[in-house]
């Protein structure tokens, strides 16, 4: 009978051996807060070379995309305190006016894959959350049947999220729409009109469900 030289490595030992070497993981095997938490001092120095505002307990992915974010004498990208901004996230600044920017304020969680648009300006709310593959633009292409998208130019709308808001996944939010506070969004729901604070709606484009929650 055939016998093996060495028993299989039970998950016990897998594990031990991996204990020692922790931070050799990839980012995306591991909980972002902790990977974000042993490096918390130097990534809040990196975001304070690419943000016009950082406030302390943000936590930001190196796997997020900030683009943009530094614009002297407009909005750029504000952090509040306790945001966080999950992997693959893209948060987009054309300066295209004064008003080009990106504000989180204080508690604002945007989870993975959202993407957002600050050429026309965002504000989110505190402790808004948004959903994983979130589309948020406040900028679009012009549609001119003389001229082609390309040359067409875009036109611009700020979009204003109140606090207390819940977006579910895969979810957009189109250019100068305002969401009032405590409302909800149903996951792929397309947001083409305001959004009563309190409200749930749903669909595309989105229709409201109900006033209160």
């Amino acid at each position: 009978m055939m016998q093996l030289s060495e028993p299989h490595p039970s998950i016990e030992r897998i594990e031990a051996s991996l204990e020692p070497v922790p931070f050799l993981l990839p980012e995306r095997w591991r909980d972002p807060l902790a990977f974000h938490a042993e490096r918390a001092d130097l990534i809040h120095s990196w975001l304070q070379r690419c943000c016009n505002l950082v406030e302390d307990g943000v936590m930001v992915s190196l796997e997020a995309y900030l683009w943009g974010g530094i614009f002297p004498g407009g909005v750029g990208l504000r952090l509040h305190r306790n945001v966080r901004i999950y992997p693959q996230c893209r948060l987009v600044i054309d300066h295209a006016s004064q008003q080009s920017g990106i504000t989180l304020e204080e508690g604002v969680a945007i989870n993975f894959g959202a993407y957002i648009d600050g050429s026309g300006g965002v504000r989110i709310g505190k402790r808004t959350i948004i959903g994983p593959n979130v589309m948020i633009v406040s900028s679009a292409h012009i549609v001119a049947k003389e001229v082609s998208i390309q040359e067409s130019g875009k036109r611009y709308g700020f979009v204003d999220i109140g606090e207390n808001v819940w977006i579910g996944g895969n979810a957009s939010i189109r250019a100068g729409t305002k969401v009032g506070e405590s409302a909800v969004i149903g996951a792929g729901a397309v947001v083409t009109r305001d959004v009563p604070a309190g409200s749930v709606v749903v669909g595309n484009p989105a229709r409201e469900l109900g006033q209160e929650r």
